[in-house]
């Protein structure tokens, strides 16, 4: 039993994960700052970036100013902390909790120094908080729900139906979910502006690994979690009106909700928007797009499964409901929310102009009229 418990996945993600920032942090000593990879090694200024037609980008392991000199020392220090503490979960199993939180922490502190090429940064956290949990089964625990839930499982509607502490976990779900889209959303967004109106820090963002993060950014965070618990609200409302007084299908609205939240987890990725940064129009159009358009699509996959799995809908049924869920939740969201003084974020957005007005209702006509033929308004008597 014990060489089994030491064999768990808490200590084996963790032990990878704090090998990749051990290694991060070897390097940026070795280089006695951070490590900038670009597509174009031959471009270095500003104005050579901007006036370049390609695409050009860069990724930096290690913040400028918070890894050279005399701070190198402490970061490689807090890296054998998290090894040590990794390694404890494998001599001592029955103490997990006791060093799963520093790992967590750990693996925080480790973004300054890359993060483990910010892959270590993942399993790092990820171990710790499956060793919190531990010994669930991976797939039981908080994380592994989060994990199945992207991978579009299913089964996990019904298991979140007979837990208890359910509502709690989707409210976990929705916190993760919402503070990691605020900091990504708000980081990228305040150093997007510093690029275009600062040359000289300009400079250091783009070829140094410099990255700018203050207060407000901070707090933007905090404001997208708000916010983000009032578009979840808006997304379970819709489809519950939907799906229950329109098609006449019944279900528990907290039951519903919960599953949502967990679906949203596809956009957390948004939080990796500060990772890249590009030329013009890269920089303010084709990556943060692609980052934002690829997270809320898998997240309107995984509300398509969660509908066809609570409600029992066909696959083809559930795809209309959530097309039309979709045309509803921009259409309240751009008026009550994002246009709103009170509730207006910092961060990647769709907006309605004057100009796109008749676009738009174009092509919220051609959504609904899919949606209809999909089934999305279909009700039991009907079938």
């Amino acid at each position: 039993m014990l060489k089994k418990e030491k064999a768990s996945l808490a200590f084996m993600v963790s032990l990878i994960g704090a090998v990749l920032i051990f290694i991060n942090g070897i390097l940026i000593a070795m280089n006695s700052g951070p490590i900038i990879l670009t597509t174009d090694a031959g471009l270095a200024t500003v104005d050579a970036v901007n006036n370049f037609r390609g695409f050009w980008g860069r990724i930096s392991f290690g913040l400028k100013g918070m890894v050279e000199g005399q701070a190198t020392p402490l970061w490689l220090i807090f890296t054998v902390v998290l090894l040590g503490c990794v390694i404890q979960i494998y001599r001592r199993p029955r103490r997990h909790r006791i060093y799963a939180y520093p790992i967590i922490l750990l693996s925080f502190l480790s973004l300054p120094i890359g993060g483990g090429f910010f892959i270590g940064f993942i399993l790092a956290f990820v171990g710790g908080m499956v060793a919190l949990e531990w010994p669930k089964p991976f797939r039981d625990t908080f994380f592994g729900r989060m994990v199945r839930t992207a991978r579009l499982d299913s089964k996990i509607p019904s298991e979140l139906a007979n837990d208890y502490y359910a509502m709690r976990a989707g409210f976990l779900a929705l916190a993760f979910t919402s503070i990691s889209m605020g900091l990504g959303n708000a980081i990228y967004i305040s150093n997007v502006n510093i690029i275009q109106t600062q040359p000289s820090v300009a400079n250091q963002i783009l070829f140094q690994g410099l990255l700018k993060v203050d207060i407000n950014s901070l707090l933007n965070a905090i404001s997208f979690l708000g916010v983000t618990f009032l578009r979840w609200i808006l997304v379970s409302s819709i489809i519950y009106i939907i799906a229950s007084k329109l098609k006449g299908y019944g279900t528990d609205f907290g039951k519903l909700s919960c599953a949502i939240a967990f679906a949203l987890v596809p956009l957390s990725l948004q939080v990796f928007l500060p990772v890249l940064f590009s030329n013009t129009p890269h920089l303010l159009i084709h990556w943060p797009l692609s980052i934002v358009l690829i997270s809320t699509l898998w997240a309107a996959v995984a509300i398509v499964v969660v509908i066809g799995s609570i409600f029992g809908f066909s696959k083809r049924e559930a795809l209309g409901v959530t097309i039309f869920v979709g045309v509803m939740y921009w259409l309240v969201d751009n008026v009550l929310i994002s246009s709103n003084p009170l509730t207006q974020i910092s961060g990647v957005t769709f907006k309605i102009t004057a100009d796109s007005a008749s676009l738009v209702v174009l092509l919220i006509s051609i959504a609904t009229l899919i949606a209809f033929l999909l089934g999305a308004f279909s009700t039991r008597q009907d079938k």
